[in-house]
């Protein structure tokens, strides 16, 4: 058998019984292999919480507004979704002002009717 590598003995006492199964190094052998696969399934499960997590906090904006500058919307949608926009000054100032009303719409989708008719690339 593979549990036991010396011949069973007769135990007296049960303290003496736990030393005798307790102390068998197949045991050893197992446990750090053991150890790993409990860790790997930690890991694979922490990674598939938090994809899970992420996708279900897509981000969703909510925006009403009527000819206003562009400077302005994209600050609002910043402080909607947390996004930063890096954007040139005279691009913005060269803009049109903006009517957009959307509820509860994707991020791409408002910033596609952001930037609908409008001179920036």
């Amino acid at each position: 058998m593979l549990w036991f590598h010396q011949p069973l003995r007769i135990c007296r006492k049960p303290d003496e019984m736990y030393k005798t199964y307790t102390n068998q190094p197949v045991l050893k052998k197992y446990a750090n292999k053991i150890l790993l696969m409990i860790r790997f399934t930690t890991v694979i499960l922490i990674a598939t919480i938090m994809q899970v997590s992420a996708s279900s906090f897509a981000q969703r904006i909510t925006l009403n507004t009527k000819n206003t500058a562009l400077e302005q919307v994209l600050k609002d949608i910043r402080l909607q979704s947390g996004y930063d926009f890096l954007f040139s000054e005279g691009l913005i100032k060269s803009s049109k002002p903006i009517s957009i009303s959307v509820k509860n719409a994707a991020i791409e989708e408002v910033l596609e009717k952001c930037f609908n008719d409008q001179p920036i690339t």
